[in-house]
């Protein structure tokens, strides 16, 4: 990988990676593959980028809120951030292993799932004390759907982000991921290509 210290453009770089390797040691496409596959072979490429980090993966949101004294009152309980779910990776510092970001993967971009993987994100970034790194966190996704409706998906994203939070406070940046000539294997969309997209939540104020 190239000198960068976007963690957006690393883990775009490192879903590409991750995507060509799953066909050289299954033969089958990424998204055709249990997703905690994805999320492990995406953390590996990542630390040999970012030696600073550490990674954990499923872990419970209770944990989360208690680890970065997450404040959960006000709008926060609706968006089930002190509920029983559990994040796809946490990335945390080697050394002292607190929080940096969260990331969630998705292999489809169902309207409904995608948006409340967003919506919890964007939370994370609101409810954690200021000036933490879990101000900004990921939502990665593969899908062999086309790229108009990824593109589509970002626009629904955006809008319902500003809507929720109010224009401006939370900034949302998209990372299309380049995986031609890749097909997917999948069984309801055999051959069709791959696409890839990062989405990047930031609190701005």
């Amino acid at each position: 990988m190239t000198s960068t210290r976007s963690v957006r453009k690393v883990l775009a770089r490192a879903v590409k990676v991750s995507a060509h390797s799953a066909y050289d040691l299954t033969g089958r496409s990424i998204n055709d593959l249990p997703e905690y596959f994805l999320s492990v072979k995406v953390a590996e490429e990542v630390h040999k980028h970012f030696k600073s980090f550490t990674f954990s993966m499923e872990t419970p949101m209770s944990q989360l809120v208690k680890e970065t004294q997450m404040d959960i009152e006000g709008e926060c309980p609706s968006l089930r951030l002190g509920g029983k779910g559990k994040v796809d990776m946490v990335i945390r510092g080697n050394k002292s292993k607190n929080v940096k970001h969260i990331v969630e993967f998705k292999k489809h971009i169902g309207v409904k799932e995608i948006e409340k993987d967003a919506l919890r994100l964007a939370a994370i970034c609101l409810c954690t004390p200021g000036g933490h790194k879990a101000e900004k966190n990921f939502l990665v996704v593969v899908t062999h759907r086309n790229e108009a409706l990824l593109n589509v998906r970002d626009i629904n994203i955006k809008a319902l982000i500003s809507e929720k939070f109010g224009e401006g406070t939370i900034k949302v940046t998209f990372e299309k991921i380049d995986l031609s000539p890749l097909k997917s294997t999948k069984s309801n969309g055999i051959n069709w290509p791959l696409l890839g997209g990062v989405w990047e939540f930031k609190y701005v104020g």
